[in-house]
């Protein structure tokens, strides 16, 4: 009897992955692929980023530097204060900078720098970008909830069409201190978090509430920082609820998400006994040894902004931080930040004992009822390490950013740099689902002070990091935007392959110029499960998925062919939307670090040399 495809492709690859595992032939690690420099003569760092498909970045962040590059058509083409926000897009398979803007006013102040510090697209393809404003003339439009400054800073949250192009723009605030920390688009809005010093009193306006929201008080004694959470609509026309949280003294929100019912999951700091928790959470009682001393906290808020689902101190009696919230495709909220040394970890972690020095990152995931933990662990050397970004791929396994000082920093050997290259290095690390393992760790730096920032992963599974640097030999690719140092402190792109799944490029064009995409899920793992999934290809077609365990790069029908030599070739049709999922229900036993690289070519006689052709795919068993 026939074997069936996925069945012979198995067959096959258990043959030929014997044979070249006696040949002793070696394998390709994870690596670097993309990096380049971004800013101008002063000072610039990249504090967000989000994937937008096909090799698309968009970054945002602060820059001092009147040469800082922008694109025309741009809603704001020069630099009118100190500092002003941007927000651009990256193509990292070209190294083109699409669009990019400026959005900032004249203010000549420096203590707080005007900045976008969060990011969030919209399915039409608009960039939402929420931040600070210092200035009085900071850009708004008509129509809009706060078209003008109560005084003091502003948050800002603006909508830009693609080409960065403004649609609208407001400010949120009151006559003290207000700061966008994080931004998430709901179907039914969209939604923002930061801190805010603006309250009720003598000749001041305070932070605008909405009338049943969960709170419309200022709670700190001390003119320290209130949480503040707000929902507009996305045609930016109205405040739809707005809502203070947190307790006596010092809160700050760094993390936000929405779930799949609109509710509102928030991560950050707080210094208050008295922040608002609730019963049969994993830690209703603060935590902190000595005054002024951080727990973190996470918080679900219900989606009209009314009501708390639940709410839980996160730490130890040491100072903790939380500074990044994702969710997994189940919902489940993962966290990521700092501890100076107690943080609660759980049994089977990657690192349960504190590494030494000031702080070490942390990485934890609740259940869905913010009740227990499912799993904890510390990440650090001996030297100081913080987590300041994470992302979550739909195999569950997250993915950490931020910066380290340790000399022994865990990393795993296919790492592109290994030892940190100066005193303050950035880190990108992958961990396995339950957090039991790294999967992938490495550095990015040079010989000054780096560090991550921002965190997005693209559609292969790829890590864009990005954030700032003062190193002026920081590596770069041949392709980079911006391949030399600018000035005094500059933003920085890099895209790093993790394994098990790298993108390798050089597709080839079908009809109507559309390239086939090939992905990958799941891990290579004996006995896991997972899927090659191709799509964007010509429908009805014969696909041609070769598999190799080199990468040959050899010149083939106007493209190129990438698994050469390829000992195994499997003939698939393409459904009528000219995609082919090939799930597998087991992987096979492949020997470990062994690296097998797919491509496939599709029949299309509407295309140069009758053949379209996929991307390469590297695949590495762990």
């Amino acid at each position: 009897m026939a074997l069936p495809p996925v069945h012979r492709l198995f067959a096959a690859l258990l043959l030929s992955a014997a044979l070249h595992a006696q040949s002793g032939a070696g394998t390709v690690g994870s690596g670097l692929t993309y990096a380049s420099y971004f800013g101008g003569a002063l000072f610039d760092e990249v504090r967000a980023a989000i994937p937008a498909g096909d090799d698309v970045v968009i970054l945002a962040g602060s820059t001092a530097s009147v040469d800082f590059p922008t694109t025309p058509g741009a809603a704001q083409d020069s630099l009118l204060g100190y500092s002003d926000a941007f927000v651009c897009a990256v193509d990292v398979s070209s190294g083109e900078i699409l669009w990019s803007t400026l959005l900032g006013g004249s203010d000549p102040g420096f203590l707080i720098l005007e900045a976008a510090t969060a990011l969030a697209l919209d399915p039409s393809g608009d960039v939402f970008v929420a931040g600070v404003a210092t200035s009085s003339d900071f850009p708004t439009t008509p129509g809009v909830p706060q078209a003008a400054s109560a005084g003091g800073v502003d948050a800002f949250v603006a909508r830009l069409h693609p080409g960065g192009s403004l649609a609208w723009c407001t400010l949120l605030g009151g006559s003290a201190q207000d700061e966008a920390a994080a931004l998430a688009v709901s179907p039914a809005g969209v939604v923002v978090t930061g801190c805010t010093t603006s309250k009720d009193g003598t000749g001041a306006t305070p932070f605008p509430t909405t009338a049943g929201a969960f709170d419309t008080s200022f709670n700190s004694l001390f003119l320290t920082n209130d949480v503040f959470v707000a929902r507009l609509s996305t045609d930016g026309a109205s405040l739809q609820w707005s809502t203070f949280l947190g307790g006596a003294t010092r809160d700050e929100p760094y993390g936000l998400a929405v779930d799949a019912t609109g509710d509102v999951l928030l991560a950050g700091l707080t210094t208050s006994a008295d922040y608002p928790t609730t019963p049969g959470v994993w830690d209703p009682v603060f935590n902190g040894l000595n005054a002024g001393e951080s727990d973190g906290f996470v918080t679900k808020l219900a989606s009209g902004g009314d009501m708390l689902r639940w709410s839980t101190f996160l730490g130890g009696i040491a100072a903790d931080e939380l500074r990044a919230l994702v969710l997994t495709p189940s919902g489940l909220p993962t966290v990521a930040g700092l501890t100076h040394g107690t943080f609660p970890v759980t049994s089977g972690a990657l690192q349960g004992a504190f590494g030494g020095g000031a702080t070490d990152a942390v990485v934890t995931q609740l259940a869905a009822d913010g009740s227990t933990l499912v799993w904890s662990t510390l990440l650090g050397g001996s030297g100081a390490e913080e987590a300041r970004a994470l992302a979550m791929l739909p195999t569950g396994e997250p993915v950490v950013a931020g910066f380290t000082e340790s000399a022994d920093f865990p990393v795993t050997p296919d790492a592109s740099q290994p030892e940190l290259a100066g005193a303050r290095d950035a880190f990108v690390s992958k961990l396995a689902a339950n957090a039991g393992s790294l999967v992938h760790s490495g550095l990015r730096g040079g010989t000054e002070d780096d560090e991550a920032k921002a965190l997005a992963l693209d559609d292969f599974g790829a890590a864009e990091l990005a954030g700032g640097t003062f190193s002026a030999l920081l590596p770069t690719s041949g392709d980079a935007a911006q391949p030399d140092y600018g000035g005094f402190g500059d933003g920085w792109l890099a895209r790093f392959a993790l394994p098990p799944w790298t993108n390798l490029g050089n597709g080839k064009a079908g009809t109507g110029g559309l390239f086939p995409r090939l992905t990958g899920t799941g891990t290579l793992i004996t006995g896991s499960t997972g899927s090659l999934e191709l799509t964007h290809a010509k429908p009805g077609a014969l696909w041609y998925l070769f598999i190799g365990f080199a990468e040959g790069y050899v010149p083939f029908k106007g493209g190129t062919f990438v698994p050469f030599p390829a000992p195994v070739t499997v003939v698939l049709p393409t459904l009528p939307d000219g995609s082919l999922p090939l799930a597998w229900p087991a992987w096979p036993a492949l020997p470990q670090g062994l690296t097998v690289v797919f491509q496939g070519w599709i029949s299309d006689a509407g295309a140069t040399k009758g053949a379209s052709a996929t991307n390469g795919l590297r695949g590495v068993v762990p």
